[in-house]
């Protein structure tokens, strides 16, 4: 690529990123109130302002030379997503199933838009968090940090931890504090288990559609509906599925060895002909 090009792709890049930073600004600023109803307004706010963050680091993914994370994988690699099953078990209990089927829980919003905004909201939010947190910060922390599988580990904590205290400013737009610190918590483990679902498929997607699922369950009844969430059998449930899903994490982390990783960074071969040129040009 030659350097005038270099330098379009840069501005075009740049051009992208302000214009999309910019949206979100204003929008959340000015807060335009489209429709009578608190919660469609909400929904739409959080609709624009979390898409065009998606787009911001969707661009940086491609500036960084991630883009391999957005392959969509096909053939024998597809097997290695099997490894991933055991998280899509802990996103679909986020879903109130048995307070659904015990009638503990009484669907309220009767509007199609309803459903179709609320389920735009959940997508654009697993859109957005996994391109900033597993696609751009993860990797980006990762690139130099990958010697060893401890280090992997510890770069996988910290990513998640991080992504679980970003969840704090959730109190300055007047969230409790104990349903704050609870956030963060599951924040933190499901940080963590899209990170190894990374790791593992090499797929960034994926992270997407588990995120965007736990999101749907997750926020289903303060949403769409009305009544008890948690009873005995789904606490039960859910405590043991999270920690054999845990434990399987763990071990699945302890397999990731370094050269593992170097998919994520690995030039395209019409990259790798560029910079041979250019070596042979020197």
């Amino acid at each position: 690529m030659s350097e005038k090009s270099a330098g379009k792709k840069r501005t075009f890049t740049l051009v992208i990123f302000l214009v999309m930073v910019a949206v979100i600004i204003a929008y959340s600023v000015i807060n335009p109130q489209i429709t009578d109803s608190k919660e469609t307004n909400d929904m739409i706010k959080v609709i624009v302002t979390r898409t065009a963050g998606a787009i911001v680091f969707f661009v940086l993914i491609f500036y960084l030379g991630y883009k391999n994370i957005l392959k969509f994988s096909t053939g024998v690699k597809c097997v290695k997503h099997l490894a991933v099953i055991p998280f899509f078990l802990v996103v679909i209990n986020n879903f109130p199933i048995i307070g659904v089927a015990a009638g503990n829980i009484e669907i309220t919003a009767k509007e199609p838009l309803t459903w179709i905004l609320f389920a735009a909201e959940c997508l654009s939010i697993g859109l957005f968090e996994e391109f900033a947190f597993r696609g751009t910060m993860f990797l980006y922390i990762l690139e130099n940090r990958r010697k060893t599988t401890k280090e992997i580990f510890l770069v996988t904590a910290l990513s998640s931890l991080i992504f679980g205290l970003v969840h704090l400013f959730n109190i300055a737009e007047g969230g409790g504090i104990g349903a704050t610190f609870l956030q963060v918590g599951y924040s933190f483990l499901i940080g963590g288990m899209c990170a190894v679902a990374l790791l593992l498929t090499k797929n960034l997607w994926i992270c997407v559609i588990l995120h965007t699922i736990f999101d749907f369950g997750g926020k289903f009844v303060p949403s769409l509906g009305d009544g008890k969430i948690w009873d005995t059998v789904t606490v039960v449930i859910t405590a043991v599925l999270g920690v054999t899903v845990l434990a399987f994490a763990l071990f699945m982390m302890s397999k990731v060895r370094p050269e593992d990783t170097d998919a994520f960074y690995a030039k395209t071969k019409k990259q790798e002909g560029e910079t041979s040129e250019t070596d042979r040009g020197e």
